[in-house]
């Protein structure tokens, strides 16, 4: 394809002028805003895919920095301006809400008319429920029967402990940590071929629910049982949707051909995240003539957690013949952060950093003691300085909660669930100021308030914060500001320095205080066992809290940013396990096959534009030796032994 093909689609021009500034295509505003020509400045491999047969299945290698997002719109948009059947449609699909909405953005700049029927964009999530699940899926589940005329799917997330969930427990016992458990915390495994615990709390739980299986076909019928009741009574979990949808697909091959028809073309972006039931129904709607194109990076495969296995989009690759095109010219990185981050990987790709070293020493390792964050925290902030990079488009990146608990001065661990320390919980954030604070503040406190004066009603999940089933939308996200604003406005309930049985006084208080006809008394519930004198800001507050405008973001926050710089911190021990908190993780084993420790440091190290550092722990009990050292220089980095020292040449 040459550039002017393409601007006779999407410009509307017959061939493209050397200046931008004076074309009167359709994209002139964009061309003009951005600078630059955008259909001139795509470069051959992007353009190659542009003009990919849309009737062959592909797989578009991006690495980070490649453009990918844009390379996405532009397809779309050529492609929809040109198409020709009335229903049926190119579904985009991608799997967070923050990335639908770059996409859709992307989209809306390139495309005239925008998002239009018979097309569709958005998450995985949205699209399965959407067109699979929510109308077919009480085929096999049977959620609907009875009388019943409501086929909607509820969604419970793995870790709710609601009352109504009592209704869905198991008739047997597993275990003193587990005991009877609700329908919604296992699932089952389609590659395993058994049930499997799902959620991350109690960490012993999958231990102790297989060893209760191992050769008791009862508690196997057990398990079965419940599921089905929890499936006829319509609740589902998110795992729960996606494995009926593909069993519901592979048997009523009727309906997957009325799918394959309704999208003869699914563009799957970040399709490293793809789990195997996913992957599964995309190999059945492919068997019926829907043409597949997944674009991402395996290597940025980070959500093992949720059993995604990049093995199974590599056999699915395989097995279904995608033709492979590459995108590795890296827009984002100087090529030194380049090298770093796929040395990380084991160096088996050839990617180009396209963007300019603004800085002599891109590549800088802090070495910190114990307590020592701060000091290390404000080292970073005046390099920054130095160096004259903008502090808003940098991040300090930790493993996960727990590290970010820890620079933010909490105490880490979830301490729910319990109804009143939600509430403090959501005054003791409600100084963070970011948007994910906010959100995560929110969350909690509908949990509170559902819990609170809801406790036995059906309820959404956290995506809906948690609305009771009665209550419509408008009203409870009323009943949430009205409690807000009540709280935040009474100085007892934002005093967090009194002991918690004094404070739940307070609140108590405060929250009868509230009026409105659809809320009688909440229902706090007990303090737990042993606390009632301990001051409540010591639950959630470390001492020496380190306030920085740098936002912190955790390697799963963080995916997909484009940052200027990053300061990429380790814990200080390495633990039990290999998670990927600690800096030893992510550079051994390069002998051998990476595994998610190494993946995880790839994505952090690929966020960064210009400058990358890391915080590495060095405990005078067990110093980094000579060889670690030469290690971390043979990637490239300098290193800065005195954390304290205010510049660096």
């Amino acid at each position: 394809m040459s550039v002017d093909s393409l601007g006779t689609v999407l410009c509307r021009v017959d061939s493209m002028p050397e200046q931008y500034c004076v074309c009167n295509g359709k994209l002139k505003n964009k061309c003009m805003a951005d600078g630059y020509c955008n259909l001139l400045h795509l470069t051959k491999k992007q353009l190659d895919y542009v003009e990919s047969d849309i009737n062959k299945n592909i797989y578009l290698n991006a690495c980070p920095g490649s453009g990918k997002t844009e390379v996405i719109a532009v397809k779309y948009s050529y492609e929809t301006q040109k198409w020709m059947q009335p229903y049926s449609g190119i579904a985009v699909l991608t799997f967070t809400n923050s990335a639908e909405n770059e996409i859709r953005n992307r989209i809306n700049s390139f495309s005239p008319n925008g998002i239009e029927y018979p097309h569709f964009v958005g998450t995985f999530t949205s699209w399965l429920h959407g067109y699979i699940a929510n109308p077919f899926l009480s085929i096999v589940t049977l959620h609907g029967e009875n009388g019943k005329d409501d086929t909607r799917l509820r969604i419970v997330e793995d870790d709710a402990k609601s009352d109504f969930l009592n209704a869905y427990k198991t008739k047997y016992s597993y275990g003193e940590k587990l005991n009877h458990i609700s329908a919604n915390q296992y699932c089952w495994d389609i590659k395993e071929r058994k049930f499997v615990y799902t959620p991350q709390i109690p960490r012993s739980g999958k231990e102790e629910f297989d060893s209760y299986l191992s050769d008791k076909n009862y508690m196997k019928n057990d398990l079965r049982d419940t599921k089905n009741k929890f499936w006829e009574s319509g609740f589902f979990t998110y795992e729960d949707v996606e494995i009926l949808s593909y069993l519901l697909l592979k048997r009523n091959v009727e309906i997957t051909r009325i799918i394959a028809k309704r999208y003869p073309l699914i563009i799957v972006d970040e399709c490293q995240d793809l789990s195997l039931p996913q992957l599964k129904i995309l190999s059945l709607l492919r068997e019926q003539g829907t043409k597949v194109h997944l674009v991402g990076d395996l290597d940025q495969a980070i959500y093992e957690f949720r059993k995604i296995d990049i093995e199974d989009t590599k056999a699915f690759i395989k097995s279904n013949e995608l033709i492979e095109m590459n995108l590795n010219e890296n827009f984002r990185s100087n090529q030194s952060i380049v090298n770093a981050s796929i040395k990380i990987v084991q160096g088996k790709k050839h990617i180009v950093g396209m963007r300019n070293q603004m800085t002599e020493k891109p590549l800088l390792v802090f070495l910190y003691r114990k307590n020592e964050e701060k000091d290390l925290v404000q080292l970073y902030h005046s390099i920054l300085e130095q160096k004259g990079i903008e502090e808003n488009n940098c991040r300090i990146i930790v493993r996960n909660n727990a590290g970010k608990d820890k620079l933010l001065g909490r105490k880490a661990g979830d301490l729910s669930d319990n109804i009143i320390e939600d509430y403090a919980h959501f005054v003791f954030l409600t100084d963070d100021e970011s948007l994910d604070g906010f959100q995560e503040r929110i969350k909690i406190l509908a949990r509170a308030i559902q819990q609170s004066y809801f406790p036995k009603s059906v309820h959404g999940n956290s995506n809906n914060l948690y609305k009771p089933e009665e209550i419509d939308t408008s009203t409870w996200i009323n009943i949430i500001i009205l409690i807000q604003k009540t709280i935040v406005e009474n100085e007892c309930v934002l005093d967090l320095s009194q002991n918690w049985e004094i404070w739940k006084k307070a609140l108590r208080k405060c929250l009868d205080g509230v009026s409105s006809s659809y809320l009688g008394k909440a229902d706090l519930k007990r303090l737990k066992n042993g606390i009632k004198n301990d001051l409540v800001v010591e639950s959630f507050s470390l001492k020496n809290k380190n306030k920085t405008k740098i936002q912190i973001e955790t390697i799963h926050g963080c995916k997909g940013m484009s940052l200027d710089s990053v300061l990429f911190v380790s814990s200080y021990s390495r633990g039990d396990n290999r998670s990927g908190a600690y800096w030893k993780d992510w550079f051994i084993n390069q002998e051998s096959n990476i595994d998610e420790a190494q993946r995880l440091a790839y994505v952090a190290f690929s966020r960064a534009k210009h400058l990358l550092a890391l915080g590495i722990p060095n405990p005078v009990s067990a110093p980094i030796t000579e060889m670690e050292r030469k290690m971390l220089m043979d990637y490239g980095f300098e290193i800065i032994d005195e954390i304290k020292a205010q510049s660096i040449s």
